[in-house]
């Protein structure tokens, strides 16, 4: 089965990704990451495991010394031929130690890890749009969203187990 352990948005930060998915999909009809996937997150290790209770029991018991919080601070695109529009987030120290100790105390739980975490390219963010999104709406879609302020602060109070095997659907919450 495929897991992710991510950070769920909260607060205003989730209320401005639905914001702007849902202007996407009134002015555009970029709709299928608003429609078909889990609440906006940020996903900080993904893979294919048998061990998900075991990783669930593992993350219950970590502890961490940061303030729990991360700065959104604008938007960022994956330019292919079917780009990626995405919430930037700061990689904050703590984000970075929670990150850190997930893969630390798991990586022996994971069959596979997805190439979109490994540390020489994974960034936190949070897709907004991606497979509707096309290059030629690319502009369109950012011309939309150009009033909203992408900066703020959120806390992060929980992490989110994410199964998406067929469709992505939160199977489990943590709280921090």
């Amino acid at each position: 089965m495929k897991y992710s352990i991510s950070i769920p948005l909260n607060g205003d930060a989730l209320l401005l990704a639905r914001e702007s998915q849902k202007i996407l999909s009134e002015f555009l009809s970029i709709d299928s990451i608003l429609k078909n996937n889990s609440l906006p997150h940020i996903n900080l290790v993904s893979g294919t495991t048998r061990n998900i209770d075991q990783i669930f029991s593992i993350i219950k018991k970590l502890t961490f010394n940061r303030k729990k919080c991360t700065e959104l601070f604008g938007l960022g695109v994956f330019l292919t031929p079917n780009p990626l529009l995405y919430l930037r987030f700061k990689n904050s120290p703590f984000v970075e130690e929670l990150r850190f100790a997930l893969i630390d105390e798991t990586i022996s739980l994971w069959e596979s890890i997805d190439y979109s975490v490994s540390n020489d390219i994974w960034i936190p963010k949070s897709t907004i749009a991606y497979s509707d999104l096309s290059l030629i709406n690319l502009s369109d879609a950012l011309i939309s969203l150009k009033h909203i302020n992408f900066k703020l602060k959120m806390e992060i109070t929980e992490l989110s187990i994410i199964e998406f095997t067929n469709k992505e659907c939160e199977v489990g919450k943590i709280l921090l």
